[in-house]
């Protein structure tokens, strides 16, 4: 028998993300916002490349903790809007709940 490593056998967590429609759809957090958006069929945005270079899944993150786990295309979301909550939802994985809008974008 193999010892348990916490690495490897952990559970991912569930975390509910809020459309601006009020709907929302569960993201786990090995999973980018997007995939979770595509899977639960609350596709409420386009999707590309799924490799944030193409930019067509920007939205702003008005409420809650995520991690860009990959770079994001400049020419679609610059540092500045980074900052203040704009991201590439192909890109960011959910630490929190997160509540999603369409102001900025």
């Amino acid at each position: 028998m193999l010892p348990m490593n916490s690495k490897t056998e952990s559970t991912p967590e569930i975390f509910k993300v809020q459309l601006p429609d009020g709907s929302s759809f569960p993201c786990r957090s090995d999973e980018s916002v997007l995939e979770a958006m595509q899977r639960s069929s609350n596709a409420i945005v386009t999707f590309g490349c799924f490799g944030g270079g193409c930019g067509v899944c920007a939205m702003q993150i008005v409420s809650g903790k995520y991690h860009q786990f990959k770079p994001m295309s400049s020419a679609h979301v610059t540092n500045e809007q980074q900052a203040g909550g704009q991201v590439l939802l192909c890109c960011v994985k959910p630490l929190s709940d997160l509540s999603l809008d369409f102001r900025g974008v």
